[in-house]
């Protein structure tokens, strides 16, 4: 298929599952809940091997067939922000990635020995968010899709900010993954071991709640955004996304 026919492709149907989301995700005046559906649950790959700065950026192509270890939603989201953005847009995109990895390294310095999924949201707000919200999502901003700006000006909204800190979570190896309801976006500590406690923790960049991680849940976003059971059970929502699911979104 020609570039220009696929990127159409692309387009028309993330159009189409996002107007398809939006519906679902409206309360529906139907008692009946279909079962759910059996998801994987996204594999945490500690040997993740970010990319190197110093190196061109890959093209879609290229990045889209690495193995999961090398898939870096940074780089992904990078690269199709390079694709649609103004000609005289500067080139960032290496230093976006140089202050990601600065970001890991640093917060990875600070963590104490032992840390738990508290140690981490902790380290990750005082050094990655900077102590500062992030403004609700408008889909009418296309600053709303700029992770370089999310990451280099410490602003941004639910999407960019989200991204950038997951970006720094999957360098610091930690079991952090993005999550996504109607219209808006957060992140997920889920414990890798199903003893330890708790084993979910959610960190919203828009709604930091630095003292007291265990106060937003769930049940909070179905009130929030009125999530229809059948569109949850279909997985579209709450859930631990893949990075790959990620980029999608």
């Amino acid at each position: 298929m020609p570039r220009t026919d696929f990127l159409t492709f692309c387009r028309y149907t993330v159009a189409s599952a996002a107007l398809c989301a939006a519906v679902s995700g409206c309360r529906s005046n139907r008692s009946e809940v279909r079962a759910p559906v059996a998801l994987k649950k996204p594999v945490l790959h500690t040997n993740f091997q970010p990319p190197d700065p110093q190196q061109p950026l890959r093209s879609f192509e290229q990045i889209i067939v690495l193995p999961e270890e090398q898939f870096d939603i940074a780089e992904a989201v990078l690269c199709v922000s390079a694709e649609i953005a103004l000609p005289d847009a500067p080139p960032d995109s290496a230093t976006t990635l140089l202050e990601l990895d600065r970001l890991a390294k640093r917060a990875t310095e600070e963590l104490p020995q032992n840390p738990d999924g508290i140690d981490y949201l902790d380290t990750l707000y005082e050094f990655v968010l900077d102590r500062r919200k992030a403004d609700p999502f408008r889909d009418d901003r296309a600053e709303n899709y700029d992770l370089s700006l999310a990451v280099q000006k410490r602003r941004g909204t639910c999407l960019s900010v989200g991204i950038g800190v997951l970006a720094v979570a999957r360098r610091m190896h930690a079991p952090v993954w993005g999550v996504q309801c109607p219209g808006h976006f957060y992140l997920k500590w889920v414990e890798p071991d199903p003893a330890q406690t708790p084993p979910v923790l959610v960190f919203d960049v828009t709604r930091p709640t630095h003292e007291n991680w265990k106060k937003l849940d769930d049940d909070f976003y179905r009130r929030w955004h009125h999530i229809d059971p059948q569109a949850e059970s279909s997985g579209a929502y709450l859930r631990p996304l893949s990075d790959r699911e990620v980029l999608s979104v």
